[in-house]
């Protein structure tokens, strides 16, 4: 199983960038994914699902707690991994916030054998996603 944790700091307050969390709507452009789409009717709460549609295939999510103004925790249902994590932010200061996001991965199958090597590329990956989300986050007027 592969651990990660990654954090950065961006430069809004926390109330300006949960909405990036929280947002099923917002999720394709900085997760990674080149569709994210709403299963479940409403907003964000435990027990909503979420279809990602990613490089490395088909996801189904569900999220497992949610804590309104600071973050979320999802786990896969359906998808070519196994992974639950968690997405939080909070202020940092006056006019900045600290996302982090961390979970655990497990390949299944065969790909279980490249678990040890893909460590590095899920946390580069994990990384990549807060860094869009932070410059997604700063380039929003105030």
């Amino acid at each position: 199983m592969i651990h990660y944790s990654v954090d950065i700091t961006v430069d809004r307050p926390a109330a300006d960038v949960f909405p990036y969390l929280a947002d099923v709507n917002r999720h394709a452009s900085w997760m990674g994914t080149s569709e994210s789409t709403a299963l479940s009717e409403g907003s964000m709460r435990r027990g909503y699902r979420i279809r990602y549609v990613t490089e490395e295939g088909e996801w189904e999510l569900e999220v497992t707690d949610f804590r309104p103004g600071t973050g979320f925790t999802a786990r896969t249902i359906s998808g070519p991994m196994d992974w639950s994590g968690t997405f939080a932010v909070q202020p940092d200061g006056q006019s900045a916030s600290r996302v982090t996001s961390n979970g655990t991965v497990a390949l299944t199958g065969i790909r279980r054998l490249l678990e040890p090597l893909a460590g590095g590329e899920v946390r580069k990956k994990e990384r990549a996603e807060l860094e869009r989300l932070k410059a997604l986050a700063e380039s929003q007027p105030v």
